[in-house]
């Protein structure tokens, strides 16, 4: 049996606002504000600079696995290079 998969798009319009973004590895991560991307030898991500409360809003980041409300499909790594995969969900 094959796992039911979609796509980032299909899943934006149930996103809260934020950030998306995915890793090198293929993982998407939510981010609750403007995240930089980070690369090394290694490992390519997606990180927040800061963990300051400047706007009332705690910043902080999410695995969208790990999320209550994710559903049981798979989600499909980018479809290109993972540097170019940042969205702002508004």
């Amino acid at each position: 049996m094959e796992e039911e998969t979609m796509t980032i798009h299909e899943l934006i319009p149930a996103i809260k606002k934020g950030w998306v973004a995915c890793d090198k590895r293929g993982d998407w991560q939510w981010f609750s504000h403007k995240p930089s991307i980070v690369i090394d030898e290694i490992f390519g991500y997606w990180s927040l600079d800061s963990y300051d409360c400047e706007d009332g809003i705690y910043p902080y980041s999410q695995y969208m696995d790990e999320l209550p409300w994710f559903g049981l499909k798979k989600l499909l790594p980018f479809d290109g290079d993972w540097k170019e995969s940042l969205i702002e969900i508004k």
